[in-house]
């Protein structure tokens, strides 16, 4: 650790890097899986004046620098330097290894999405709020602009976002970061980014919740009709795809970014009441048997009363529960087992799926259909191959064409037929009881939505269904994790 320190210590002040927040404030937290150690006056009060730029000039439309050409080697197409993006590759040569080197850098300036670096953000662990309102993290300034930077012995990495150009930043380093090259390089680099007038969207505090009307559309001889249930307290996101959900009576629990919270649900509006532990991460959730299940790959299966764990039990892979709570299905990536319970545990039993390979998603309905939402064996694609309760396979639902389907996150009977969501094409099928196919439509003709991404549903005690997925709101301040309830099939 004190090696660490040291390291990024010395390198942060041979970058003559400057703290842009106030005088006697605490060291940043922590963040990116390394250390980040405070730019101060090492002890003794004197700092060692950086090395002086020599060499030739590196220089693009958005940045220039110097570098020693007997240190360092790039490829001969680089660096690019286009309308969008201006970035170049260099190493520092092993000369013990040819094939490999002491220190990898690459600097990279390209006209981005705020969306892009907002994801830095929290992919490095930076909390959007505490950096762009409470100024909680120390930024080091190089070459005229401000970044934040985490990385630990081997690794330091830069990167900001300069709002008037729109242009998103990356420095990073690789090897031997306190090499005096690599000082000399980054101490000599300026940034000439042009002010294009840029203004970003609004941060996800300060934009506009995710609202629509209700929508309506004919299908396959069906008036489906679809209305937003509003979270009570909206919840930007920046996962598209990670949420799981399910409800139960006045009751409903969203699994998101591996945290579990439970809502009340008064059929209009979803309110939060409680954040839950369950002691372990988890990314699914089933309501059967009055309470609620919570599965993930390689985690104890765990049935919760909505005060306290009243069962767990060991198991292999995720695991979709019959509404009833006596029995599910775990499934994989290559096959499915059916579960019951005995003596408190578990007792699996395969499931012959010789029509299926690579499943993405299991959906079990209260008539005891099993939905794989699998690729075929003979041509790889896309489909939903319906099993009973006891394994034999009924019927194999496709597109209009009998081709592949997208990706299909939930499946369901209806009294009339079938009912499956397809998240990749964001398509709602619809089907007879025979599984013919009787039409679709696209999430936009019915929800309203933009580009949406559909995580999952489940069915009420009413037959109808909620819809759960994430879609971009209009100000583009941030995705948002939104629910729909749909009807008439």
């Amino acid at each position: 650790m004190k090696k660490i320190l040291a390291l990024l210590l010395a390198l942060l002040l041979a970058f003559t890097l400057v703290a842009c927040s106030d005088e006697g404030e605490t060291p940043p937290p922590e963040n990116g899986g390394g250390e980040t150690a405070d730019p101060g006056t090492p002890e003794g009060g004197e700092t060692a004046d950086p090395p002086a730029p020599t060499g030739e000039l590196m220089e693009t439309s958005r940045w220039s620098f110097t570098y020693d050409p007997e240190v360092w080697v790039y490829e001969e197409d680089e660096p690019e330097d286009s309308d969008w993006t201006s970035s170049i590759t260099m190493e520092i040569p092993d000369p013990a290894d040819p094939e490999d080197y002491l220190v990898w850098f690459n600097v990279y300036a390209s006209e981005g999405e705020l969306s892009s670096f907002r994801s830095k953000l929290a992919n490095n662990d930076f909390d959007a709020y505490e950096y762009a309102v409470n100024n909680t993290y120390k930024t080091v300034n190089i070459g005229g602009l401000d970044f934040l930077f985490t990385g630990d012995e081997d690794t330091m990495y830069y990167f900001t976002r300069d709002v008037a150009s729109g242009v998103n930043v990356e420095i990073e380093v690789d090897g031997d970061i306190s090499n005096e090259d690599v000082v000399a390089l980054v101490n000599s680099i300026q940034f000439t980014l042009e002010d294009a007038g840029n203004i970003d969207p609004p941060w996800p505090w300060d934009g506009t919740p995710y609202a629509v009307e209700p929508g309506e559309k004919e299908v396959g001889g069906f008036t489906l009709k679809s209305q937003q249930i509003p979270f009570a307290e909206p919840i930007p996101t920046m996962d598209t795809f990670g949420h799981d959900f399910a409800v139960s009576g006045d009751t409903a629990y969203l699994v998101s970014g591996n945290q579990v919270k439970e809502f009340s649900f008064d059929g209009t509006t979803l309110t939060f009441v409680k954040d839950i532990d369950l002691g372990d991460s988890y990314k699914y959730v089933d309501a059967a048997g009055g309470s609620f299940w919570f599965s993930n790959t390689v985690r104890e299966l765990v049935n919760w009363d909505g005060e306290a764990v009243v069962a767990s039990y060991d198991k292999g892979n995720v695991t979709t529960m019959h509404p009833s709570g006596e029995w599910g299905i775990e499934w994989g990536y290559s096959g499915i087992k059916k579960i019951t319970f005995a003596d408190g545990a578990i007792v699996a039993e395969e499931i012959a799926t010789p029509e299926v390979k690579s499943i993405t998603r299991v959906s079990v309905d209260a008539a005891g259909n099993i939905f794989v939402c699998a690729s075929d064996v003979n041509d790889n694609g896309h489909r939903i191959f319906v099993y009973d309760a006891n394994g034999t396979h009924k019927v194999t639902l496709q597109d209009e064409g009998g081709e592949r389907m997208g990706s299909v996150t939930f499946a369901t009977s209806t009294k009339n037929g079938y009912l499956a969501l397809d998240g990749n094409m964001r398509y709602l099928y619809l089907y007879d009881q025979s599984g013919a196919y009787l039409g679709h439509c696209t999430f936009n003709e019915l929800f309203g939505t933009d580009y949406p991404w559909p995580c999952d549903a489940c069915v009420l005690d009413d037959g109808s269904i909620l819809c759960l997925m994430t879609d971009e709101r209009p100000d583009e301040s941030s995705d948002e994790v939104i629910v729909f309830q749909l009807s008439g099939f």
